[in-house]
């Protein structure tokens, strides 16, 4: 499953999580940075001082840009596909 998931996990955690899940999201962290074959260490970002649904610093559109251009680059080939553009 590990080759599977390289480029595909971004997690955004506040440090302040109401449930506390800034712990586990801190040992995921870790652990993955020791991961092989193949490594990846994933992205995670911690907003410090933010609650439970910290969902990172872009705007809602901006991260639907971002989330947009990561399918996209990931999409097989289609010579001509313009609802792929944003």
């Amino acid at each position: 499953m590990g080759p599977k998931l390289v480029d595909k996990l971004h997690i955004y955690i506040g440090t302040m999580d109401t449930y506390q899940l800034n712990y586990a999201v801190r040992e995921l962290d870790e652990w993955m940075k020791t991961t092989a074959n193949p490594h990846y260490e994933g992205f995670f970002e911690y907003g410090v001082g933010e609650p439970h649904c910290y969902t990172g610093r872009l705007t809602q559109a901006e991260r639907l840009v971002e989330i947009a251009d990561f399918i996209a680059a990931k999409r097989p080939y289609v010579a001509d596909a313009p609802w792929w553009k944003h």
